[in-house]
């Protein structure tokens, strides 16, 4: 039988296809008496809550899930609906308990990735002042003003509580942000009113809206974006660098509008409430209703139920070591991102270590390709020393191993160092590094990488930057690819070359005119073509990515790397 050579390109794993991620609300219903009752869904599903037998109003303002722990907020109101008490539940049992009658009242759960902070306001000699509690203590741990006031929303930002809220002034409330107390920075925002904030790469993104209606968004003390008048600003989120927020002009019947960058995205004909952006996708809640990416994700019809709060299981869902094939471009719902690791070698910069971030179109440097890219920035005061692990690689044996990414340098001039280092995982093997920079630009160029002595091991790779007031660095499309030689027989897989391929490719062994069919990894179709008298087809208008190519009712199949 006749039998020709071809070169297979495949790669060492594959992690575009996005996990499910779990997704713990918080909010309240109704009982048969009439009460509300603070509760806590997964999935849209009841999980827990406080007494369903309540003679009292109870709400769930706020929910964080922090290591296999759900943390979720009881707030207990009076009769004639004044502060009673707030308490944090963590999963099923009562954790953080204020006293009966203490007119407490929380607003938000966040974290430091260690410890767990609550924010609202308590009676401090008589004046109802905004406080801070940690983990399951009821004693303050900060009181941020000493006058009359709420936190609104909370976050600690290296190393410190960054809040927003209002505060009594002169017999009036005004917005205010508040950085770690009294006696640290207070920005006053007047007659604004202070909702939600959120922190990406130095700055403190926040949501507020005048008692005209007029929501606005601001990077740290100036207006960002004006968003659409007679609206509440609710809720605001960052993710990649894209400043996420929703405003509604009802709370229980109204409508809303989800932003992004100060455009519209979508504008859901319900009250939403709360959002979330992360790398799987933007999550939303209010009402009865849960949303991912404008789409209807859970419904809760449990009676009169009112969703306030939302949190993501963001850790990694899959941690085996990734197979065939690998390609990782960063993007919402295409990345293995929850599954690298992101941090600061040194651990010693007093939380002011510039941490490896995806980033998107508010960066300065557009993506080599798509919407997002991976970077470090550079620090002013602290030399940084910030890694960006893979996930584990398993690299089987046979052909050339090949790492390739795009790398762009911003203030080249200011270069400190970047190199790529590479470990076999669980053997006494000190990490080799593989790659350094030695001509850093301020324009993309691509980095080929051989990896052939790592073939038969499970393998750690990192991007290491180190620098000084230095530049910032940033990474795209980063693949790890292996040529195969495959005897290959008439009717066995399709010769696609060149391969990769950027623009044009041409498929052998078919008649001119033949349908051929693209499909991505995660199985979509994304071109259909039929072949030229010389046997080629564009592919100018595929995004850097892995795909599979068939034809003859998919009897034949071919893999194809695009690049850019």
């Amino acid at each position: 039988m006749k039998t020709t050579l071809l070169l297979l390109t495949f790669t060492l794993a594959f992690s575009s296809a996005a996990m499910a991620q779990d997704v713990y609300t918080s909010g309240n219903y109704t009982n048969e008496a009439g009460y509300r009752v603070a509760a806590v869904y997964k999935n849209g599903e009841l999980l827990y809550s406080t007494s369903p037998n309540a003679t009292l109003d109870h709400v769930s303002s706020s929910v964080l899930y922090l290591d296999g722990n759900v943390y979720w907020v009881d707030n207990c109101y009076t009769s004639d609906n004044d502060f009673n008490y707030g308490d944090v539940f963590r999963n099923g049992e009562r954790w953080l308990s204020n006293p009966v009658g203490s007119r407490s009242r929380i607003n938000v759960l966040f974290t430091d990735g260690q410890d767990v902070y609550a924010a609202g306001c308590m009676d401090v000699n008589g004046t109802n002042s905004p406080v801070v509690w940690k983990n399951d203590d009821p004693n303050i741990y900060a009181l941020l003003d000493y006058a009359d006031g709420i936190v609104s929303d909370a976050e600690m930002v290296e190393g410190y509580i960054v809040a927003c809220g209002n505060r009594l002034v002169d017999g009036d409330y005004r917005g205010v942000v508040w950085r770690d107390g009294p006696s640290m920075e207070v920005i006053d925002f007047g007659d604004d009113n202070p909702q939600s904030l959120a922190f990406y790469n130095g700055d403190v993104y926040t949501l507020a809206y005048h008692n005209t209606l007029q929501p606005t968004v601001y990077c740290n003390d100036q207006p960002l974006y004006s968003l659409t008048s007679g609206n509440y600003g609710f809720s605001i989120s960052v993710d990649g660098g894209d400043v996420y927020a929703v405003i509604t002009d009802n709370i229980y019947h109204g409508e809303s509008e989800v932003f992004k960058n100060g455009e519209v995205l979508y504008a859901p004909p319900m009250p939403l409430l709360f959002i979330e952006a992360n790398s799987e996708g933007v999550y939303c809640v209010g009402g009865d209703v849960i949303l991912k990416d404008d789409d209807i994700l859970y419904v809760q019809p449990q009676d009169e139920t009112q969703f306030w709060a939302v949190s993501v299981d963001l850790t990694c869902q899959n941690t085996t070591p990734r197979q065939l094939p690998y390609f990782d471009g960063f993007e919402n719902g295409q990345t293995d991102w929850t599954c690298m690791g992101q941090w600061d070698v040194d651990q010693h910069n007093d939380g002011e270590a510039s941490y490896w971030h995806r980033g998107g179109e508010n960066l300065g440097v557009s993506p080599a390709t798509g919407n997002h890219c991976a970077w470090h920035r550079y620090n002013s005061t602290y030399e940084q020393e910030g890694r960006l692990s893979l996930p584990l690689i398993d690299i089987s044996s046979g052909g050339q191993v090949t790492l390739s990414f795009k790398t762009y340098e911003r203030y080249p001039e200011e270069y400190g160092r970047e190199s790529v280092w590479v470990s076999r995982y669980n053997i006494n093997f000190e990490p080799q590094e593989v790659w350094t920079q030695t001509s850093p630009s301020a324009e993309w160029k691509t980095v080929n990488i051989d990896l052939s002595d790592y073939q038969g091991y499970v393998v750690d790779i990192y991007f290491e930057y180190k620098g000084e007031n230095a530049h910032s660095w940033y990474i795209d499309d980063v693949s790890i690819t292996q040529t195969v030689g495959v005897n290959e027989s008439e009717d066995g897989g399709l010769a696609v070359y060149p391969n990769p391929a950027a623009d044009r490719i041409r498929i052998d062994g078919l008649e001119a005119n033949s349908e051929v069919r693209i499909f991505n990894m995660l199985g979509e179709l994304v071109k259909t073509a039929r072949l030229s008298a010389d046997n080629e087809i564009s592919i100018a208008e595929l995004p850097s990515g892995f795909y599979l190519v068939r034809c003859g009712e998919y009897a034949r199949t071919g893999k194809l790397t695009v690049t850019r």
